[in-house]
């Protein structure tokens, strides 16, 4: 489609040992938030990772018509913003320096933000919800204050492709569903696209667009959530989980193993 910002064909990824992310295609449309859901060894932070160009790849990607796998690590970071699983930043500074870290990839290695930059950045942290936190030591704030200030790194970089792996995890579930809406809203008004590695499918549900599902390195689902029965997800997820009971009770979704015959 004319709005496909990101195209993955054959795509592959690994460190070094033999592939495990195989054969992966699906296409990504702008303005877009897309949950990746499998279990734990399924390849969703690889496939991320292998996005980010943070281990080696092979078969083909294009991001914005542009092949991804050949550009170069600067303009690569200008075109994809990562937010791993883990925290990246593991020393003492402040939270507005962390924030400053998204505009990096456009500056000169020696210049510092400007006026405007600055005060972009402060609309981020407090778009997450942060305001009044730029100056505080980032290794101080709690796990998901972090998160948070990390994904106001996220959005000043203003990517096209923006690849989040668990980021509501040090979240409690007010804050997870604040994030995750925050996130959905970026996504949207910056027309990019967004894949964020999800586990709880009722966060799924209410903040994203579409569910791809992994299992064993490769889709095996994929789902476009707008007019989505519970019976559509379950058999959507079961192509990674395998037999599972999907009940909706008072407008939350559980899950649990189907029932032995």
């Amino acid at each position: 489609m004319a709005d496909d910002l990101l195209k993955l064909d054959g795509f592959c990824a690994d460190y070094g040992k033999g592939d495990i992310v195989r054969d992966v295609s699906f296409a990504l449309e702008a303005g877009t938030l897309t949950a990746l859901f499998g279990p734990n060894g399924s390849g969703k932070s690889t496939l991320l990772r292998g996005l980010a160009g943070r281990i080696e790849t092979a078969g083909r990607a294009q991001l914005a018509g542009k092949n991804l796998l050949k550009m170069r690590a600067r303009r690569r970071e200008r075109m994809v913003s990562y937010l791993p699983q883990h925290c990246d930043v593991t020393f003492s500074v402040p939270v507005r320096e962390v924030v400053y870290m998204g505009f990096r990839p456009s500056m000169h290695a020696l210049s510092r933000p400007n006026r405007a930059m600055r005060a972009e950045a402060e609309r981020a942290l407090a778009f997450f919800g942060l305001e009044g936190r730029a100056d505080d030591d980032f290794i101080d704030l709690s796990g998901g204050q972090r998160q948070r200030a990390l994904l106001a790194r996220v959005m000043v970089r203003h990517a096209p492709l923006a690849l989040l792996d668990e980021p509501d995890t040090a979240l409690d579930p007010e804050g997870r569903a604040l994030v995750l809406a925050r996130i959905r809203e970026m996504v949207r008004e910056g027309r990019a696209a967004g894949l964020i590695c999800m586990h709880d499918i009722n966060y799924a549900v209410r903040a994203c667009d579409r569910i791809i599902v992994m299992a064993h390195g490769r889709v095996t689902g994929d789902l476009c959530l707008d007019d989505a029965s519970p019976d559509d997800l379950q058999a959507v997820l079961e192509s990674a989980y395998g037999p599972l009971a999907l009940e909706r009770r008072g407008g939350r979704y559980f899950i649990t193993p189907a029932a032995q015959e």
